[in-house]
């Protein structure tokens, strides 16, 4: 219900800027929407989640509409955490698969690539490794406890694992 809009969205959009930019212009310009909502999101909507969702609309209008929008009603009631999804999804198949890929070939001779893109391989390999070894590392760093609920600890793992993509899109 959103990844795929999305999708189409953020490609027509690609589309539009391939035509009218290049390199490193086109890289950022499209890493920039992402950066910018997984910031915003970070900093502004999961923080004020309870008052962005229309929890009472949605229940009004789940009484009033068929059973079978009960689904598009929860995406629409939920819909900071639906775009988050959406974006993340989007995270994989545009900037670490297209914008990279087409940045790499921007940069990257003919010559030089057959001993480079096997580096780009494995370096994404390790990266996966990173990744997990980063999520065990926060997780296990900012625990449940007596004193913290669970939804108080994700904030401040979400925080954390965010700000690490927010720096890393930096450099």
């Amino acid at each position: 219900w959103a990844v795929l809009p999305l999708s189409i969205v953020v490609l027509a959009v690609y589309s539009v800027a391939s035509q009218r930019m290049f390199g490193r212009g086109l890289f950022y310009v499209s890493l920039a929407p992402f950066v910018a909502f997984f910031a915003v999101f970070t900093f502004v909507l999961y923080p004020n989640h309870a008052s962005l969702h229309p929890h009472a609309l949605i229940t009004q209008l789940t009484a009033t509409l068929p059973p079978g929008l009960t689904g598009l009603l929860a995406i629409i009631d939920n819909w900071t955490y639906t775009l988050f999804y959406a974006f993340a999804e989007l995270w994989g198949d545009v900037v670490l698969s297209l914008l990279f890929w087409a940045y790499a070939n921007d940069t990257t001779t003919l010559e030089d690539a057959a001993l480079v893109y096997p580096l780009f391989g494995i370096g994404a390999n390790i990266a996966q490794y990173v990744g997990g070894v980063l999520l065990c590392f926060v997780r296990t760093a900012v625990p449940v406890t007596a004193t913290r609920s669970a939804d108080a600890a994700w904030d401040i793992q979400l925080r954390i694992l965010m700000s690490c993509v927010l720096v890393g899109s930096a450099v």
